[in-house]
């Protein structure tokens, strides 16, 4: 496991001042400044490769890593997104190290916006020149230029690669599956089911097995996507395993529910998407839709067959259209930045071949109002922010027979509302009739209380006149 923590560049302004009697014009100056700039800025162009990790810190996204079909890649660079740049113009900057990095198919997290977590992958025995299983019982950290290594629990997976892995907001580290074998190819072996969590500040691992109904419900897999949804729930989507048709089926979705550890499957309708591997997934700036990208296949992908959309509300799978798709790649990352998704690096499938893309090495993603776009230009004014992890909700507690209360539909609500209205209008109204009734039981009670209270007197009147008479009779 390696753990590198990142210095922030900093760039000191330079100023220059010509003559008074020779001053260039404000303009031409500025314009002749920013072309030195750039030439300056953009020579750390890194080589081709793929199999290397992405990983988004503030407006910079750090690569670590990868392979180009020969050796390992062993330098760790940006691209900065401070600016406006395009894809023929990449802002690249490599981050001088005091030791080599060999290392690719692995999975990397950020953990409090400064480190840079490595878990598993492949890396260089210098011994003998073999690739070998990264070792999980160190870590390295890597401090500005250098590289530390200290021990780890013994508790945590055993060595894997073409694996993933996603990290919640209580920094724990959440691993699945991968593969055990250091080469690649129809030989490699997966895992188990164990899903393997490590709590980075205390530096402890703990292991939670799959318990289902059928044993073989769950499939091992590696070279899935592992997506982190804002509730706590991880979505697992494709990959390959060894038994049955070797790839997952992409409308066969499994959840991870990070608050009770629990498993729960979920079959996807819409369009059909082909079974793939080594493919990307990325939450989408609505925070409710997956975005998937490229892959390979047993039969090599089309470019029409790249890109997909799966809705989580309604586990829907769609089909963008999207005019002058890039060709399309395995073996790369995808990072969102506000609505932009920049893939990165990987390789052309070529029968079993995979070729490293070494031109359009960066491919750019416009995902505004959810009209999908590939654009040249990365342009910072037409950024569109996506909420902050302080606007989105806190992972509940969950159970997977709960329906989410981001699934109840707009018609559904609706309902709710008017029900509501012509409840509360129902009570006001049988309100108003006990009241009346009970008024009017009232009042002819009183009537009727008065009239006793009267008639006495009357009778007594007529008989003191009858008794007043008979006496002037007599």
């Amino acid at each position: 496991m390696l753990l590198l923590k990142l210095p922030l560049p900093q760039f000191q302004p330079t100023t220059s001042h010509a003559p008074k009697k020779h001053r260039i014009p404000q303009q031409i100056l500025h314009n002749s400044i920013a072309k030195l700039v750039t030439l300056s800025q953009y020579t750390d162009i890194p080589s081709a490769r793929y199999a290397q990790s992405a990983n988004l810190i503030n407006d910079k996204i750090y690569f670590v890593g990868g392979w180009d079909e020969k050796t390992f890649q062993i330098d760790v660079f940006y691209l900065d997104l401070s600016a406006d740049f395009g894809i023929d113009n990449l802002p690249f900057k490599r981050i001088n190290l005091n030791s080599s990095l060999f290392i690719a198919w692995h999975t990397a997290n950020v953990y409090n916006d400064t480190q840079i977590i490595i878990i598993g992958g492949v890396t260089l025995n210098k011994e003998n020149n073999q690739n070998i299983l990264s070792q999980n019982e160190s870590l390295i950290k890597l401090n500005e230029s250098t590289i530390e290594s200290f021990p780890l629990s013994k508790n945590g997976p055993s060595t894997r690669r073409s694996l993933n892995s996603v990290i919640d907001n209580t920094g724990t580290i959440y691993i699945f599956s991968g593969s055990n074998q250091a080469d690649s190819g129809p030989t490699r072996g997966n895992l188990d089911t164990t899903m393997y969590k490590l709590k980075v500040v205390q530096n402890t691992w703990s292991a939670v097995p799959y318990i289902g109904s059928v044993d073989s419900a769950l499939m091992p897999a590696f070279d899935y996507t592992a997506t982190l949804l804002d509730d706590g729930r991880i979505i697992y989507i494709g990959g390959e395993y060894i038994s049955g048709d070797r790839y997952r089926n992409m409308n066969e979705v499994w959840i991870y529910y990070t608050t009770t550890d629990k498993w729960e499957f979920k079959n996807c309708s819409g369009v059909n998407v082909k079974e793939r591997a080594s493919h990307t997934a990325v939450l989408g700036p609505d925070r409710f839709t997956i975005i998937i990208y490229g892959g390979y296949s047993l039969i090599p992908l089309t470019n029409d067959q790249a890109l997909f959309i799966l809705d989580t509300k309604k586990w829907r799978w769609s089909l963008p259209n999207i005019n002058n798709p890039p060709v399309i790649r395995h073996g790369h990352t995808a990072t969102m930045y506000n609505n932009y998704m920049i893939v990165a690096f990987g390789a052309q499938q070529e029968d079993i071949n995979s070729v490293p893309i070494s031109k359009n090495v960066i491919s750019i993603l416009d995902t505004n109002n959810n009209s999908y776009s590939w654009v040249e230009q990365f342009k910072l004014r037409d950024i569109v922010p996506i909420p902050s992890e302080s606007d989105t909700p806190s992972p509940t507690t969950i159970n997977p027979s709960q329906t989410s209360v981001s699934e109840t539909s707009s018609s559904s609500r609706l309902g709710i509302i008017i029900g509501s209205m012509i409840g509360s209008a129902a009570v006001i109204i049988v309100a108003v009739i006990v009241a009346v009734f009970f008024y009017r039981r009232r009042r002819e009670r009183q009537i009727i209380a008065e009239g006793h209270m009267h008639s006495p007197q009357v009778v007594n009147v007529e008989n003191n006149r009858d008794s007043t008479r008979s006496s002037e009779i007599v």
